[in-house]
């Protein structure tokens, strides 16, 4: 029965203790949060800072305050330790501000990019929490639209000269180089390729195309944009449409047309007749 007795009342102390511990414990509290990443648009092959902030929010300094980042992608490199020591803050609401000096590498594609990290502090570093951030990549590439797609006529005919235009306009952030356009697939008589040379970006130009058309009917086609960045050549395609009407040989119109009139002829040279005879009579 003793032994029970002090079984029983060396739990309760455990316990007790336990509690005491937690209780010591939850009056510490540190936070981590990104304050600033320079500049906001980051590119490839370019540098940029991200700042972090470690204040203090309980009324116990933790001590032992260690900062880590814990995953990082292989695009981004980053000049500082990964993990760093922030040590202990002297009030409750103390600051420590820790910053990363990053690059993205030449072959980073655009995109989001996460960043895992995780704070530890308090005796032993008892006490753990995870976040994350990410920052934007944005890309430094051309971007090449074709816009205002016009025939001239509009109405198209067999055997017409004919002028197609359009827009070559360059959305992205980089330049593109030594622009060329093709009609693929337009089964068209004349030079179906145009060079446009260098679209900066912000900036279209026009590509013109005097053709011949063929015989009436829908003719499908890839409008292909071809330009040079970052010394490789590069491509992209758009499908496009134009309809050749049927035109009326003017014999269709013509031979009905007289038909037309001799009919209307012999009736009145009958009618003609008819009261002539009426006459007569």
């Amino acid at each position: 029965m003793r032994l029970v007795n002090v079984l029983f009342c060396a739990t309760f102390i455990i316990i007790l203790l336990a509690s005491l511990g937690v209780a010591l414990e939850s009056g510490m509290c540190v936070n981590s949060v990104v304050t600033s990443i320079v500049p906001s648009s980051i590119e490839a092959g370019k540098n940029f800072t991200v700042g972090i902030e470690i204040s203090g929010c309980g009324a116990v300094d933790p001590g032992n305050i260690i900062f880590s980042l814990e995953k990082v992608s292989s695009f981004i490199s980053v000049q500082e330790p990964p993990t760093i020591e922030v040590g202990s803050l002297e009030y409750g609401n103390s600051k420590r501000f820790i910053i990363y000096h990053m690059r993205t590498s030449e072959d980073i594609e655009p995109g989001t990019y996460y960043f895992e990290t995780k704070l530890t502090y308090g005796e032993g570093n008892s006490i753990s929490e995870l976040g994350n951030f990410s920052v934007d990549v944005l890309s430094d590439r051309p971007s090449l639209t074709v816009s205002g797609i016009k025939t001239d006529p509009d109405r198209i005919y067999p055997n017409q000269d004919v002028v197609i235009t359009m827009k070559i306009q360059n959305d992205g952030l980089g330049d593109a180089k030594s622009v060329r356009v093709k009609l693929d697939g337009l089964d068209f008589e004349g030079v179906k390729e145009a060079y446009l040379g260098q679209i900066k970006t912000g900036e279209e130009l026009p590509a013109r195309f005097v053709l011949r058309s063929a015989k009436d009917g829908p003719y499908t086609y890839n409008i292909k944009v071809f330009y040079d960045f970052a010394g490789n050549g590069e491509m992209v395609q758009y499908p496009a449409m134009t309809y050749v009407f049927f035109e009326l040989n003017p014999l269709y119109w013509i031979i009905p047309s007289i038909l037309v009139i001799v009919v209307l002829a012999l009736v009145y040279v009958r009618k003609l007749r008819a009261g002539k005879g009426n006459e007569d009579d």
